[in-house]
């Protein structure tokens, strides 16, 4: 049996429902193709200048979408909602909602109709928010809501004339079928606003329809570049992991990193590696328990560890001449201390005892990078540190108020004030414990708690000397109790 070739391919027809992407993104890979493509997302003539693109169209990476965002646009109404608002509500209503659908009525009105012809499957994330995918697109907007369809379908549309008008104007351009657009309306108006970008996933990156780029991205060059794309093309499977599979050989390549990563935090304790060995092992004996039917939630694990590790590698300059090997180098060239004010307190009031403190600091937020392990250990110090000071300052008050030869107005000052130290000790470690068990127990806590902490001129100076304040008093408790039992009053 013959089957008709479709423009110029061997590819058979597209179904009825086909938004036709797939047969446009192969048009765009044709360097010199034989026939001429026309696309069933059509833009109006109005909107066909660079001025209204640049308007409508905002290059975003996958990291800023808003899909944990409680406010966005794209939520949009259930369909049978929708119907009462645009169709059930008078022309002179004040509700901005059925004013919105009438002005798009006026602009467009038969632009609806026209999205009926689009159908899309919607698929519900392992965290639990829906979002639909259909050929080449994956959006988390509504697409039950016929007004977020109608607006997605006009920026669909102008996407691909941004891109065909790049395959026209640009004499290098290259393109290939293995990608996918994702778009997010920000504005239901016509023409709509939205975010958008191109995942690439022959080349495990991103990239946008015009020369424009995020802010983010701009100045980034060479692999420090790469590698900032290929996270967000993870954080992107990360976000649509259920119509799509980790291949055999990326989730090899990862257990081969995890595995490699897991060697360098056993085996130094300088290890640039954001997990510890112990953590690295849990993670891939959970990656293999995944069953056949888990596809999506496996391919939603990958992708986030993925990230996670390939973060890890920007933040320590992976693949550049100023690699970060050691996390710890940069203390040992320039060791932490106190300076100004801070020097003198150290020195005259805490005993000198924050200089153990600010290297424990200073090696918990080395280079102002935090690491889940080194984070936890800190946490677990001094929580431990701060809870035998409450032990102690508890014995030693009661020790003091046994002393009963007391005679004098001095020593019974000296007493009560004694006594005042061991409380204040104990309360001050009360409350720093409290406040750091509150915090979480990952490198991005650790980052908001040293962030918040340190000073501008000073970095963690200050953090180094509160955290052993309850130590410097209590020792001073300890003098003066002693100057009470020497003095005999």
């Amino acid at each position: 049996m013959c089957t008709t070739t479709f423009m110029g391919t061997n590819s058979p027809p597209f179904s009825s429902h086909a938004s036709s992407l797939a047969a446009f993104f192969a048009f765009l890979a044709e360097s010199n193709p034989s026939y001429e493509f026309l696309s069933s997302y059509h833009v109006d003539p109005a909107m066909q200048s660079e001025k209204c693109y640049r308007y409508c169209a905002n290059p975003i990476m996958a990291s800023q979408c808003s899909r944990y965002s409680s406010t966005r646009v794209g939520r949009g109404f259930p369909q049978e909602v929708t119907k009462v608002v645009g169709h059930g509500t008078p022309k002179n209503s004040k509700d901005p909602s059925a004013a919105s659908s009438q002005v798009q009525d006026e602009h467009c009105p038969h632009q609806l109709q026209k999205a009926d012809r689009y159908r899309f499957k919607m698929f519900i994330h392992p965290e639990g928010l829906p979002y639909f995918y259909q050929d080449k697109l994956v959006t988390c907007d509504n697409m039950d809501d016929p007004r977020i369809k109608e607006c997605l379908v006009v920026a669909i549309a102008l996407v691909c004339y941004m891109l065909r008008h790049m395959k026209d104007v640009q004499q290098n351009f290259t393109f290939h079928e293995e990608v996918e657009l994702c778009v997010e309306l920000t504005t239901t108006d016509y023409p709509p606003k939205f975010n958008y970008y191109i995942a690439d996933h022959e080349n495990q990156s991103i990239f946008w329809a015009d020369a424009r780029e995020p802010e983010s991205i701009q100045g980034c060059e060479g692999i420090i570049r790469d590698n900032i794309l290929r996270e967000e093309y993870w954080k992107h499977i990360e976000y649509y992991p259920c119509h799509q599979e980790v291949s055999k050989t990326h989730f090899e390549e990862l257990k081969n990193l995890m595995a490699a990563c897991a060697t360098d935090a056993a085996t130094s304790e300088g290890s640039t590696s954001p997990m510890s060995a112990k953590d690295i092992s849990a993670h891939i004996l959970n990656l293999n328990e995944f069953g056949e039917h888990s596809k999506g939630e496996r391919t939603w694990a990958i992708a986030r560890i993925y990230g996670l590790f390939i973060r890890s590698q920007i933040i320590n300059r992976y693949g550049t001449q100023d690699a970060k090997l050691d996390r710890f180098a940069s203390l040992e060239a320039n060791p932490p201390t106190f300076h100004g004010c801070y020097a003198w307190v150290n020195r005259y009031l805490a005993f000198n005892l924050g200089d153990k403190h600010i290297r424990r600091c200073a090696r918990t937020w080395a280079d102002r990078i935090a690491y889940t392990e080194s984070w936890r250990a800190y946490k677990t110090h001094y929580l431990e540190e701060w809870k035998e000071i409450r032990r102690l300052s508890c014995i030693m008050m009661v020790v003091c108020s046994c002393i009963a030869h007391i005679h004098s107005l001095g020593g019974l000052l000296l007493q009560r004030v004694t006594i005042l130290g061991m409380i204040f000790s104990s309360t001050l470690s009360y409350y720093l414990s409290n406040e750091l068990i509150n915090e979480g127990d990952h490198a991005a806590n650790a980052v908001g708690y040293f962030q918040k902490k340190e000073d501008i001129k000073y970095g963690i100076q200050r953090l180094a000397l509160i955290n052993c304040a309850p130590q410097a008093i209590f020792c001073w408790s300890i003098v003066l109790m002693v100057i009470l039992l020497l003095s005999g009053s």
